[in-house]
């Protein structure tokens, strides 16, 4: 095909090869760069002929100063070893070498350089003496420590009692900071003696007690170890004195040594000074030489790159840019002229290919994408149909057509075509495909659960997915084949886990209400019978020891309540009783236990409350749960101090009208904890460290129900600790305040006004414990109400035969029948007097099933022991009232 008439008329104009322009860009650069070379070499012979100057005339002056320079730093590193070693012999053998060396020619050339050699000598002599005298000093504290080992071991062994002997033997272990060679403060040297004197006197004190009969040889030893430490002092002292000495000569060697060699290098330097100027001078020269011609070298490449770019890669550019125009079907595009003969070519081609290279490069692209997307689908099915664990298959009602590894692995064979042999001798393509044909005609999709069995014989549970599918121009079948054995044995599993937790659940609540029933038991005869002898007008003393008794009774109760009843804690379903109580209340029974507490151990046991916060001031919420939140941050503080003090301190940090919002904290001086230890503090049966539990003992549970009593009460609690330096717990509770006095009053006089109809009521006490016993009556009789008393079910049912009550207060775990079997008679075949009567529940149970089992054996209500004072009351004017 002919080139367009318009092409070849607009490039009729003079062109050059590549070669000759790049050549004749090459040879202008030639030329401007051997004109800037000449210069440029002329400023290095400069160079070069200073340069050898001063290395005949300079340079044999500066290598003998460089060698005066090397002696005397000799000299120097010979005074540093005198003056570091700790060997005697090295010491002495540098001062040798020092007197050699010092007498050189080259210090004895100048009058000034040999005084100065002499004088460092005689002062390095001076240095190995004291040196000496320091050696002696140390062999003198070592036998002094020696001495005072020994005196400790015989100390030690003249007892066997482990405690001292470990505090004897930790003296021993300990590398003494009294002997030790760190020592620049003499006061601290004297206060580290006057500690350790005293450790040992602690010791030895203790060891006279269990051995009176060797208290003189004791005293004797003490003696010797307070004469060993008088002794050290003073040694101390010389040391101290040696050391000054050492650094003074020390001194005077190093300004000796700074005087010679500042004399030699100053005349070097002023020599060497003026004939460096003069090759920075030529230097100079040369550089602004090779400055001029970098210049030109930048200008010479500018230059070319604008030629090279006007006449080469623009036109390179806009011919691409044509190319790209043509693969876009745009071929009327037009280019400017061409002066290169090889760019003028190819413009020509491109021109007169461009039609044909459009289409083809538009068939090209469609043939691309197809084939593509065809490579990367069988290229995503073949990689399915390789790593697939489970199964696929590909099939019609005639033959099986492909197979995945998966399947063959699944089935437990070894080649595809035991597979397909497997398969088609079950008999199962022809009907199994028209089963999925006629299915999947209502469903894209179609699934099914299906027990295969391996030619083992093992059973195979499978999950079938099928769908229809092209296939070698055919309709065909893909089955996707799901192992659900893991399944099963997972789903076995959860049953198996199920069963098992649901019988630790059973026997936990066994265990929890069995063990409330053994210790709520004794509880009611404890609390009761404080009760009692309150009642009884005791003295002062005793009043104050009952009522301490009875607080530490409430409060224990408390934390047994938590304990036991644990399970509603992991549910979050405790529930807190509200009613009106001052701090002083809360405060005091706290005290009262831990006071002996911090007492043993020497601790200091602060109280910084505001006295109107304390008794001036009622709040209403559970005073026994606050009692028991305190007492158990307060117990932690001083387990956990050796020394020191703990706090509590009690403010209010908001009030208005109706809320008062109070800050609670226990500060203590204890041991600490990291903020790793302090993120897992909070966690059941869990402490901030497992050695803790060892040393300290504890479960590690307090601080996780102090933190839900308190998230109970709307409240939050916090931690600030360091390690060593102690912690303090402080918490935030808001708190309703109480209603006024004479509202107060008027539900005084109610409860009187009930109590009053409680008069000639007849009651009757089903309790097989004699103290329980006497415990409910007399809560009973202090109401003028008449008791009948009956040690079991049995009894009771005999005494209803023929007597009316008006009430019947029931035990449920009694000798030869029990209370629930006694309520269900009464209901079933009790006289019709009776039959209705109100029947309550006394018992040491209180889990939620122990209060379901009565109310469905027929009583109407539960009251757990021990029995509380007020809610017995509580529970005769629901009766009665």
């Amino acid at each position: 095909m002919d080139r367009p008439e318009k092409y070849n008329d607009s490039h009729k104009t003079f062109q050059l090869s590549i070669a000759v322009f790049k050549g004749l860009c090459f040879l202008i650069a030639f030329i401007i760069f051997a004109i800037i070379g000449v210069k440029e070499l002329q400023s290095i012979f400069k160079i070069k002929n200073n340069s050898e100057k001063i290395a005949r005339t300079q340079l044999p002056a500066f290598v003998e100063n460089q060698k005066t320079l090397v002696n005397i730093e000799r000299l120097r590193y010979i005074a540093e070893v005198i003056r570091s070693s700790d060997n005697p012999k090295e010491r002495r053998n540098k001062r040798i070498s020092a007197e050699a060396f010092a007498s050189e020619s080259i210090f004895e050339q100048d009058p000034n350089f040999k005084k100065l050699a002499k004088t460092i000598v005689v002062a390095m002599k001076d240095l190995v003496e004291a040196k000496s005298e320091v050696d002696k000093i140390n062999q003198n504290i070592l036998e002094l420590q020696t001495n005072y080992s020994n005196t400790l071991i015989t100390l030690a062994n003249i007892t066997t009692a482990t405690e001292n002997n470990l505090g004897i033997i930790k003296l021993i272990n300990e590398k003494n900071y009294v002997f030790s060679s760190n020592h620049n403060d003499l006061k601290d040297l004297e206060d580290q003696i006057k500690t350790t004197l005293q450790t040992v006197n602690y010791y030895t004190k203790k060891i006279s007690i269990n051995h009176p009969d060797k208290l003189l040889f004791i005293n004797s030893q003490v003696e010797a170890i307070n004469s060993i430490f008088e002794h050290s002092l003073l040694i101390k002292k010389d040391r101290l004195e040696a050391n000054k000495k050492i650094n003074t000569i020390w001194q005077e060697i190093d300004n000796n040594l700074k005087i010679m060699s500042d004399s030699v290098t100053a005349g070097a330097e002023v020599s060497l000074a003026n004939s460096m100027l003069s090759i920075t001078t030529a230097s100079n020269n040369a550089f602004q030489s090779s400055i001029g011609l970098y210049f030109l070298i930048f200008i010479s490449f500018t230059i070319y790159y604008i030629l090279e770019y006007v006449f080469i890669v623009k036109p390179l550019r806009l011919t691409s840019e044509k190319l790209a125009a043509i693969q876009d079907g745009k071929l009327d595009t037009k280019l400017p002229k061409i002066y290169i003969k090889e760019l003028a070519n190819i413009a020509n081609l491109l021109d007169r290919f461009s039609t044909h290279l459009s289409e083809l490069y538009s068939h090209a692209n469609q043939l691309e994408e197809d084939v593509n997307k065809k490579r990367n689908f069988e290229a995503i099915m073949r990689a399915v149909f390789k790593v697939s664990l489970d199964g696929y298959i590909v099939w019609n009602e005639n033959t099986i057509l492909s197979v995945s590894e998966g399947t063959v692995k699944l089935f437990e064979l070894e080649t595809e075509q035991n597979f397909i042999n497997y398969w088609e001798s079950k008999d199962f393509l022809q009907n199994k495909a028209n089963i999925i044909f006629k299915n999947i005609q209502n469903e894209t999709v179609w699934r099914e659960n299906v027990d295969f069995y391996t030619p083992n014989h093992k059973q195979l549970p499978c999950e079938l997915t099928h769908l229809i599918v092209e296939f070698d121009n055919q309709q065909c079948i893909l089955s996707y084949i799901r192992d659900l054995r893991e399944q099963k044995k997972n789903e076995l599993a959860l049953l198996k886990a199920k069963d098992a937790a649901e019988v630790a659940t059973k026997a936990k609540s066994d265990f929890l209400a069995r063990m409330s029933h053994e210790i709520r038991t004794p509880m009611n005869g404890v609390l009761g019978l404080t009760k009692l002898a309150l009642e009884e007008s005791p003295s002062p003393r005793q009043k104050t020891l009952l009522e301490k008794i009875e607080s530490s009774a409430n409060i224990l109760l408390g934390v047994i309540n938590d304990i036991l009843d644990f399970s509603k804690i992991e549910q979050g379903a405790l529930t807190l009783e509200v009613r009106p109580f001052t701090l002083n209340e809360v405060v005091v029974p706290v005290f009262d236990l831990i006071e002996h507490l911090a007492f043993q151990k020497n601790i200091k046991l602060n109280k910084n409350i505001d006295q109107d916060l304390l008794s001036n001031i009622k709040f209403m919420g559970d005073n026994l749960r606050l009692s028991q939140i305190l007492l158990n941050l307060c117990g932690n503080a001083i387990k956990f101090t050796e020394k020191g003090n703990v706090t509590v301190s009690v403010t209010c940090i908001e009030s208005n009208s109706e809320t008062m919002t109070l800050n609670f904290s226990v500060k203590d001086t204890g041991i600490g904890m990291t903020l790793e230890q302090q993120q897992s503090l909070f966690k059941p049966f869990a402490q901030a460290d497992s050695s803790t539990t060892r040393k300290y003992g504890g479960t590690g549970l307090g601080l996780m129900i102090a933190k839900l009593l308190i998230e109970q009460m709307h409240g939050s609690i916090h931690i600030k600790s360091e390690p060593e330096k102690g912690s303090e717990f402080y918490f935030v509770i808001p708190f309703k305040l109480a209603q006024n006095s004479k509202e107060n009053i008027l539900i005084e006089q109610e409860r009187e006004e009930n109590n009053k109809n409680l008069v000639g009521k007849h009651i009757l006490v089903v309790e097989d414990n004699e103290i329980n016993q006497e415990i409910i009556v007399s809560f009973l009789e202090n109401f003028d109400i008449n008791v009948t008393t009956a040690n079991n079910g049995q009894e009771a049912l005999d005494i209803l035969k023929t007597h009316d009550f008006d009430c019947i207060f029931m035990d449920i775990q009694m000798p030869i029948m029990d209370g629930l079997t006694a309520a269900k008679e009464i209901r079933k075949n009790g006289r019709n007097e009776i039959k209705n009567i109100p029947i309550i529940a006394m018992t040491a149970h209180v889990l939620q099933a122990d209060i379901d089992k009565s109310i469905n054996a027929g009583m109407n209500n539960h009251l757990t022991k021990p029995i509380e004072y007020e809610k017995l009351v509580k529970q005769l004017h629901d009766i009665f009232i």
